[in-house]
């Protein structure tokens, strides 16, 4: 497993694209597949597999042909608020209320 910490952003997205192509070949796709699946230029999907720029539009659509796409969640795990933020935070209110003009 990598150490993200110690790699290079350019790094980091090498092994990543790595993972992407070992997971497209692991499900018997080729390149010409998933861009037919995907709607996503050939061109892109190399790029993808690169590490060379992408949208994240892209990276999603391939994610989901791959079936990975609930890993996305990963990626960025929720914040959740402690119980002792919960007891702080005020209400929400249920309606808006404006000031009459007089």
């Amino acid at each position: 497993m990598a150490t993200y910490l110690l790699m290079t952003n350019e790094a980091i997205c090498k092994d990543l694209a790595m993972r992407i192509k070992r997971y497209r070949i692991q499900a018997g796709y080729s390149q010409e597949d998933i861009s037919r699946k995907t709607g996503i230029s050939l061109h892109s999907i190399s790029n993808i597999e690169t590490g060379k720029n992408i949208t994240f539009d892209n990276l999603i659509k391939v994610l989901r042909t791959l079936g990975l796409i609930n890993n996305v969640k990963l990626l960025v795990p929720e914040i959740l608020n402690s119980p002792f933020d919960e007891l702080k935070r005020k209400p929400e209110p249920q309606r808006v209320y404006k000031k009459r003009k007089n």
